[in-house]
């Protein structure tokens, strides 16, 4: 028996009930088999600083609204529960097609948890099959001109298996 030192990407990425065309730089930094990943700029999700570079996380869940009109409650309830933020302000929080299904962006204002660095984070919803598809771009404020497009690069990459 032998034991590796690590899991290959494309075999981690294809424990993800969706495909992942697209990393945009960014490096896996965490799965969880069958229902999310991250991908980030820096080394892991636990490590100094990781909350400050650029990342993403990708995951899909069952269920979302069933009438359009309920969308945008939905999205801010489910962007209410991201971690790791304070001082949140939505500045966008709008719907729009994304790779042909019905989808929502939300933009925000907010701040590392200890409040010294401001950040910017898009949160996208795609609609679908009885689920929906949630990505969460985070990147510090001076960072994000650089990363928005890495970040849509990611969901635009973003398949059904």
């Amino acid at each position: 028996m032998a034991i590796r030192a690590t899991v290959p990407v494309d075999e981690q990425l294809g424990l993800l009930p969706f495909k992942v065309g697209e990393l945009a730089g960014f490096h896996v930094a965490g799965v969880a088999p069958g229902r999310a990943v991250i991908l980030g700029d820096a080394d892991a999700p636990g490590s100094p600083g990781a909350v400050l570079e650029p990342h993403i996380f990708v995951a899909i869940a069952p269920g979302g609204p069933a009438q359009t009109a309920d969308r945008d409650a939905f999205a801010r309830d489910v962007f209410a529960t991201v971690p790791n933020l304070k001082d949140i302000r939505i500045t966008t929080s709008e719907p729009l097609r994304i790779g042909g299904q019905q989808g929502h962006q939300i933009l925000a204002d907010a701040r590392d948890p200890a409040g010294a660095v401001t950040l910017r984070v898009v949160q996208w919803l795609r609609f679908g099959g009885g689920a929906y598809l949630q990505m969460i771009g985070i990147a510090r404020t001076d960072a994000w001109k650089d990363a928005y497009p890495r970040f849509r690069s990611v969901r635009d990459g973003i398949e059904a298996r």
